[in-house]
């Protein structure tokens, strides 16, 4: 496998039934593709979309699982990108042990909008006119994306002991040290790493694969099903409709049973416990399967 990119996004919600009564739940969804020397997907490959409605841990498991399948330990770079959700960064570490990477593997981006969005909330919370306030984000950004994250987190925060920031600029403000500290808002290299600096491949999965299909006036769903077909909406849009049924029968005839419930690992405690995480023992690569368009 040659550098892949990872995207995790939670951005919409889906409305469910519950023992007649209802409610709504976001799906965790995820990405997984190849990357040319450009930071985008390879040309006339075929990213691997999946997600649940359960909770972060058995999202990041399901994760874990895609990236071993796909021998991620073997690629050059891993990039993991997402937004701002702490979820996501609290369990990555988790996934990194799991699969076997190499901390010289791993590239984790903050998405470039979400870190902007975030100094102009800064921005938003101090007592600046509205052309001091538009000036200040133009050059800020510029140098957020120069790479100088620490440079913007400083002016931001002599600005807002300056103009009376509110609590809302210093939690923008802390937000932003808080992932420049983790080495999430280094773009200037991620730029010359080729690796995707925004979240466009999941947002559009989350529209293709969820706001077309699970979401709409008076659609309920019961969350078995609102899994399956999420399973299934993935696979015909990504081409991969006939090598997820394949699995299913090769998994059904082995074992019928449909009372299998999902309990993830506490992947936090695990961490916290600094209990020895290993990755899988290596499998053989399953053969190629075909693939057929599908409704």
């Amino acid at each position: 496998m040659s550098d892949s990119s990872t995207q995790l996004l939670e951005k919409t919600s889906v409305y469910l039934r519950n023992e007649g009564s209802f409610t709504h739940s976001e799906p965790k969804l995820l990405i997984l593709f190849e990357l040319d020397e450009h930071g985008r997907m390879k040309a006339k490959t075929r990213p691997w979309i999946d997600g649940t409605f359960q909770g972060p841990d058995q999202c990041m498991e399901l994760l874990a699982l895609h990236l071993h399948r796909l021998g991620a330990s073997e690629a050059e770079v891993v990039t993991f990108l997402g937004d701002g959700a702490p979820w996501i960064w609290e369990r990555v570490p988790w996934a990194v042990t799991r699969v076997g990477l190499r901390a010289e593997q791993v590239v984790r981006v903050l998405d470039f909008c979400h870190a902007v969005h975030h100094v102009s909330l800064a921005l938003a919370g101090l007592n600046l006119t509205p052309d001091e306030r538009q000036r200040w984000y133009r050059t800020l950004r510029k140098l957020l994306r120069a790479g100088q994250a620490y440079q913007v987190t400083a002016s931001l925060s002599l600005l807002a002991e300056e103009k009376s920031g509110t609590e809302a600029a210093w939690t923008a403000i802390r937000f932003l040290e808080k992932h420049a500290s983790a080495g999430h808002l280094r773009y200037r290299e991620f730029r010359r790493l080729g690796v995707p600096m925004g979240s466009g491949a999941i947002e559009s999965a989350i529209r293709r694969v969820v706001n077309l299909r699970l979401k709409g006036n008076g659609l309920l769903w019961y969350i078995e099903n609102a899994e399956g077909m999420l399973v299934l909406r993935a696979a015909a849009l990504t081409g991969r409709w006939q090598e997820t049924l394949a699995q299913v029968r090769e998994t059904m005839a082995r074992d019928r049973g449909l009372d299998w419930q999902w309990i993830g690992p506490d992947m936090p405690e695990e961490l916290k416990a600094s209990d020895e995480i290993k990755p899988p023992e290596a499998q053989p690569k399953g053969e190629t399967r075909t693939t057929d368009n599908a409704a």
